[in-house]
């Protein structure tokens, strides 16, 4: 005879880059297994790739490693908020004596800062320009360091990889009709002030964020800190 089947619940959210809408479940033990494993490597590559793994596993028909990295930790922690609640405790070090100061967090006012000015269209000349594409995790796997370290703004190759066309007023030229050779090539071409322009694109990339503000009960000094990004906020938002 066959145990019983456990009904999870499914929730919705908005993913707030790409404004997409997805239903997910909380995670379960035998994804918190793979949590607890990436937790104690601590390698950046290890939690992006656990991070895929357990998103992919929880939400219904989405590759997650498609998505902006900002909207994969936005709908990580979504999950993670449904399976183990909105409020974490956390041991901060103080920023004066570094004494570790336990604070409570809540994950409901996490939020990711999309910018205004953050204009995937840029003009690299009165003609030409470029359309461009938030990184996703592919493109992070496929660039990132050893360590899994990565700044899209200073590497070329993501550049590259990020343009879904080349444009002028009289035609669209979409980069998967072109040898990636080219591509390089046509950024290769770029005078510095025209490459800077689409730079300033990657340095606005939107990113989660937490302000803390907190008391250190050692030596009763104020803390202001902001956390940023996943690896900020992996060993809280965890199951660990």
């Amino acid at each position: 005879m066959a145990l019983p089947t456990l009904n999870v619940p499914y929730y919705e959210t908005t993913l707030p880059c790409t404004g997409k809408t997805v239903n997910y479940r909380p995670f379960l033990v035998k994804e918190e297994k793979i949590l607890l494993v990436a937790a104690e490597d601590g390698k950046n590559s290890t939690v992006s790739k656990a991070l895929v793994e357990v998103v992919n596993s929880c939400v219904k028909d989405l590759d997650s490693s498609t998505l902006p990295v900002s909207d994969l930790e936005y709908l990580f922690l979504q999950i993670r908020i449904k399976a183990v609640g909105e409020i974490i405790e956390a041991n901060i070090p103080c920023q004066h004596c570094e004494e570790p100061t336990q604070i409570k967090m809540d994950l409901t006012k996490v939020k990711v800062n999309v910018k205004d000015n953050n204009n995937p269209k840029v003009m690299l000349t009165d003609d030409i320009g470029v359309q461009l594409k938030y990184p996703d995790m592919k493109i992070v796997y496929e660039n990132a360091s050893e360590d899994g370290e990565i700044d899209p703004a200073q590497s070329f190759d993501v550049v590259a990889d990020c343009i879904e066309f080349i444009f002028d007023k009289d035609k669209t030229y979409d980069s998967t009709d072109h040898d990636r050779t080219e591509v390089l090539e046509f950024l290769d071409s770029l005078s510095q002030q025209q490459f800077a322009k689409i730079t300033t694109f990657f340095e606005s990339i939107p990113t989660m964020t937490y302000d803390l503000k907190y008391k250190c009960p050692k030596c009763s000094k104020q803390n202001k800190r902001t956390l940023e990004g996943i690896q900020d906020f992996f060993s809280y938002a965890s199951a660990t």
